[in-house]
């Protein structure tokens, strides 16, 4: 068994507007380790240290160029429509409703958030009040299923987009979107774009005309 402690130092890329901006960052974490569980652990001139930063800055690289992917996305969508870029950076992070309302300066139920479900034979997204949970009883009996929602990971194969920055445009699949009812008489509302980091504000109508969505009512209320 190998154990100890271990600092790591390394660069990573932050979104900074239109750009990317490098960010030193630190961890320093223990480690214990056996033998036959890391590569090379056995031999002599085995540098954990690199090879941990090595994995990390790479795991990191892949997970930004991915968010940075997303969000083209869904810009793209709009433009490849002739549409104006909807799509603003947020001051703050909108990693939950409440911080998004916050940021955007406008209430929870403005907020449109996008989520995703695994039916039996599909994969689907809903797009509903920020405030409001789904109902349960009103998914099954709609759906004749119950509500079970994708994994992190789940969502970010299926959709292409992160958990946060979930909405129903670039969708990596062609994945069947509905709207919930409970954001039908909204003027407008904001959904993520792609990352928790950016967001768009559109009339519920247009959401439902650009991507077919069909309304339903699976929200408590």
């Amino acid at each position: 068994m190998m154990s100890g402690n271990l600092k790591l130092d390394f660069k990573v890329l932050i979104p900074a507007g239109n750009t990317w901006k490098i960010r030193h960052m630190s961890i320093q974490s223990s480690y214990s380790l056996s033998m036959g569980r890391f590569f090379y652990m056995n031999a002599a001139k085995f540098n954990l240290k690199y090879h941990i930063m090595l994995e990390l800055k790479n795991y990191l690289i892949k997970k930004l160029e991915e968010l940075k992917m997303s969000v083209e996305s869904v810009v793209n969508y709009f433009l490849d429509r002739g549409m104006e870029n909807p799509v603003f950076k947020l001051q703050d992070s909108g990693a939950t409703v409440q911080q998004a309302a916050e940021t955007i300066h406008t209430e929870p139920k403005y907020i449109a958030k996008t989520l995703a479900f695994k039916l039996k034979d599909e994969d689907i997204v809903i797009v509903m009040r920020g405030d409001l949970r789904v109902s349960n009883k009103k998914f099954k009996k709609f759906f004749k299923t119950k509500a079970r929602m994708l994994d992190h990971d789940e969502v970010l194969e299926v959709t292409g987009h992160p958990v946060g920055g979930l909405c129903p445009f670039g969708l990596k699949n062609p994945i069947k979107v509905y709207l919930d009812k409970s954001i039908k008489d909204f003027q407008y509302v904001y959904p993520a774009a792609g990352s928790k980091e950016f967001a768009l504000k559109i009339k519920p109508e247009i959401i439902s005309n650009l991507v077919n969505g069909e309304w339903i009512d699976v929200c408590e209320d």
